[in-house]
């Protein structure tokens, strides 16, 4: 129920993942100019030292994550669990 309620919010990551290689390709033209390099450069070790584009790609693996985490859980979960029986949406 409670990842249910959070399912509108999965609209926003369809959009992400539609945009997704039109703005990589727009970051691999940017990272091109030397000004943009610095800038990732010095703003790298606030990102746990991660380049952008390992950033632009985040979103994009959180679905499946997510589909493996649930299937995790059901297969951990009783199999009396009431959440076991419920149909998929």
């Amino acid at each position: 129920d409670i990842f249910e309620s959070f399912s509108p919010y999965f609209k926003l990551y369809a959009t992400y993942c539609d945009r997704q290689n039109a703005a990589a390709a727009l970051l691999r033209e940017a990272m091109k100019r030397q000004p943009i390099q610095d800038f990732v450069a010095k703003q790298r070790p606030l990102c746990g030292g991660q380049l952008p584009s390992a950033l632009l790609i985040l979103p994009v693996q959180r679905i499946p994550r997510y589909q493996m985490l649930l299937a995790d859980l059901k297969k951990k979960s009783p199999p009396d669990h009431q959440d076991q029986a419920r149909p998929a949406k």
